[in-house]
């Protein structure tokens, strides 16, 4: 599950991943939430912090609720199981994801 301490951390890694997943590069980010482009480098590493104008700014871009770029801050919100599966994942060795493939794949057939 993720850290909710490091809800800057969070926030950037889920906007690097936003950004990503569209092929969107940190240059047409900045241009389209008019801010420059090595602020979104910076809000991606967590050396600056967004502020809820920009998560605004953000959630409206890839048309999704701020709640996708900021950890649930309610201690007793469900567990996203999801987003703690791709951190586990992301955490993993090549090998050891390549072994978790091969029980998922048996256990969704």
């Amino acid at each position: 599950m993720e850290d909710r301490t490091n809800i800057h951390i969070i926030a950037g890694r889920r906007l690097a991943d936003l950004r990503r997943a569209r092929g969107i590069s940190q240059e047409e980010v900045a241009e389209l939430i008019g801010v420059q482009p090595e602020t979104i480098s910076r809000y991606e590493t967590a050396a600056r912090h967004m502020s809820l104008d920009v998560l605004d700014r953000l959630a409206r871009l890839f048309k999704v609720p701020i709640s996708a770029l900021v950890p649930d801050l309610v201690p007793d919100a469900e567990p996203n199981l999801e987003a703690e599966l791709v951190d586990r994942w992301r955490r993993l060795a090549p090998s050891s994801r390549e072994a978790l493939l091969v029980v998922l794949r048996g256990m969704t057939r």
